[in-house]
Formats: structure tokens, sequence, C-alpha cells
């Protein structure tokens, strides 16, 4: 039987995890793009990361979404990097819902990994950084 996360435990992890971000000294500016599957995230973000370029300003998108298997726009920062879908469902015999939950907690785990790569997308001065 597949596990399917609550609305309230991905929202309190996902909160969570923003703390986390928030206490990280001299972090960028940041916008957290969130939502249900289809609802638009990786087009918002393809279409803020060719604003900013046609602008002339720094971007880069952190995908934390180990689901989002295609995207548009250059991603400085994967999730997919540290653990897959794919790998998941095989390893753990997980379907779907599963696997994306088991994702996640690999990255509340590995926080160090996430950490380390934002601090080398820049401080402050660095621009926008989308996190989807």
């Amino acid at each position: 039987m597949d596990f399917c996360p609550s609305n309230s435990e991905l929202r309190h992890f996902v909160f969570a995890l923003l703390l986390d971000l928030a206490l990280l000294r001299e972090m960028p500016f940041a916008q957290l793009v969130i939502g249900p599957p289809g609802s638009g995230k990786s087009t918002y973000c393809d279409g803020m990361h060719q604003f900013m370029s046609a602008i002339g300003r720094k971007c880069s998108v952190v995908n934390l979404d180990p689901a989002n298997d295609r995207t548009s726009y250059p991603v400085a920062l994967d999730v997919r990097d540290l653990v897959t879908l794919d790998e998941i469902m095989e390893t753990e015999e997980l379907g779907p819902n599963g696997s994306v939950l088991y994702a996640l907690e690999e990255l509340e785990h590995n926080f160090e990994w996430l950490e380390e790569g934002l601090k080398q997308l820049g401080g402050p001065q660095s621009g926008l950084n989308l996190v989807s």
C-alpha cells in the first residue's frame, strides 16, 4: 500500500524547510514556488528565468521536486542529484506518492547538501533564487 502524505504533513515539512533556509546568513532573495501538480510551477519558473535574463539580472532555479524530470530552464541545484524517484521506487518498492515522501525525508536527512548548494549560489548580491 502506497502512503500519500496529507496536506498538513507536507505543509509542516515546507515550513520547517523555509525556517531553516531563513536562518542561513547572507542568503540571497528567494521565492518559494509551491502548488499541486499541473498548477504551473515550472511554467512560472521558466517565465521568471526568461524575464530576469532579459533585464540582465541573475536568476537561479533550485528544484526540490524529485518528480520534476523535465525543465526548459537551467537548474542550479537539483534534488535529483541527491535522490531520484525511479531509484527509490525500485530499491524501496514504493509507488509514486510514497517515493516523493521518501525523497523529501532524504532531503531532510541530507540538509547539509542543500545548505552547501545554496551557499554556492552566493550571497544577497547573487540575484533571485526560485525554489520550486
